[in-house]
């Protein structure tokens, strides 16, 4: 139990415990006495209407059993109320102290910060500042090591462009066999070709057979050799003087009726 939990007394004493010397009688007291509720005052203000409140002339009297023990009760309470409060207080001002020292503290952690931070800056500043240091000792002494090789890197140079020239000949020399080759490849192909298209046409044509042989070789209005005109889809001949005077009736062949001209 702390300081602050202070208990309340039993019984709040209000004016009825009081009574005026006219009302105040004299005589046996019976314990324990009937004792007035205590009521707060904002409670009253708010849940209670003036009407419901009553009159300290119609509150009952009783008479006060006034004892030493009841009277060192109050004031003990009364001096723990004093205690009480006096520590609230005293916590208060404790609470301030260490409200403004935890303020002092974190005035002092940004200022660390900023220092840490500036620091930081520094030593990336400096790191930075270290490896250009290096990177020029890199370069000098590459440059050292470059002017003691150069000779050996120019001759390299000129063997290399030796090799170039060389390999460029050849390459051209290449280039020209590549362009035989080519143009023979193209005209092989175009000679394929026109070897698959005469294939092709030598399949189309009709059989030759000797009937056909034969038949060729006579004119088949007249019947007689010494064929002159030949029509081009049936291949058959014929002599001009009867061609024509067959294109005098009709204009096609007397074959196979194709259309055909003197």
């Amino acid at each position: 139990m702390s300081n602050l939990d202070i208990e309340a007394p039993p019984t709040v004493f209000t004016r009825a415990h009081f009574p005026s010397p006219a009302q105040r009688r004299m005589g046996p007291m019976t314990f324990p006495l009937p004792l007035s509720p205590y009521v707060p005052e904002d409670t009253m203000k708010t849940n209670t209407a003036i009407s419901d409140i009553p009159s300290p002339s119609k509150l009952p009297v009783f008479p006060l059993p006034v004892t030493t023990s009841q009277s060192d009760e109050f004031e003990k309470m009364k001096q723990q109320l004093l205690e009480a409060l006096q520590k609230i207080d005293d916590y208060g001002k404790k609470e301030n102290e260490l409200q403004s020292k935890i303020d002092e503290l974190d005035t002092e952690n940004k200022k660390l910060k900023a220092e840490v931070e500036k620091l930081i800056d520094q030593d990336n500043e400096n790191k930075n500042k270290l490896t250009i240091y290096e990177e020029k000792a890199r370069m000098m002494k590459l440059d050292e090591e470059s002017k003691e090789n150069m000779l050996e890197v120019l001759q390299y140079v000129e063997l290399l462009v030796n090799e170039n020239n060389t390999l460029q000949q050849e390459n051209s020399t290449v280039k020209m066999i590549n362009n035989e080759m080519t143009q023979e490849m193209e005209n092989l192909t175009v000679l394929k070709n026109e070897l698959e298209i005469a294939l092709k046409q030598k399949s189309a044509e009709p059989e030759v057979t000797l009937e056909s042989e034969l038949e060729d070789t006579t004119c088949t209005i007249c019947t007689e050799e010494m064929r002159l005109k030949k029509c081009a889809p049936c291949r058959r001949r014929f002599h001009k003087s009867c061609l024509e005077h067959w294109l005098q009736e009709k204009n096609s062949c007397p074959t196979c009726r194709a259309p055909m001209n003197v």
